[in-house]
Parts: structure tokens; C-alpha cells; sequence
């Protein structure tokens, strides 16, 4: 098994520079339905933190939504 540390290969011959990658998650942080500067604040200090790749999630907001056609 390879290490944390160890680069990575994606299929689409992207390599990243360790296996820590974070996930799409909520941070529940938005006003008003739109990101702040904490959301800035925070993505900027994950990136500092040595992580591979940061993965956002889908900004989605009610007032956008369509149901089906």
C-alpha cells in the first residue's frame, strides 16, 4: 500500500503531489445563499495545509431549482 505521501496518478495523467484530498462537503457558511470571505478564508487555509486536491461542492440555491419538465 502506498503512502499518504506518495504522488499520485490520475487515468487522466494529472498527478498529484500527495493522496490527501478533501472531499465536497457543507460548510454551511453562506449568506443570503451566497459564500462570504470565510468561505475564502477557509478554502485559502485547506490549501495551505498541504492537500492534494480540495474538492467543492455544488453551489445550489432554492430559489434556482427547477423540478421535472
Amino acid at each position: 500500500m502506498a503512502s499518504v505521501s506518495a504522488p499520485l496518478r490520475l487515468p487522466c495523467g494529472l498527478v498529484l503531489k500527495n493522496r490527501l484530498i478533501k472531499s465536497a462537503m457543507s460548510e454551511k457558511m453562506a449568506v443570503n445563499d451566497q459564500p462570504t470571505a470565510a468561505h475564502q478564508r477557509l478554502y485559502g487555509r485547506w490549501a495551505q495545509g498541504g492537500w492534494a486536491a480540495l474538492i467543492t461542492g455544488m453551489y445550489f440555491s432554492h430559489t434556482h431549482c427547477r423540478g421535472p419538465s
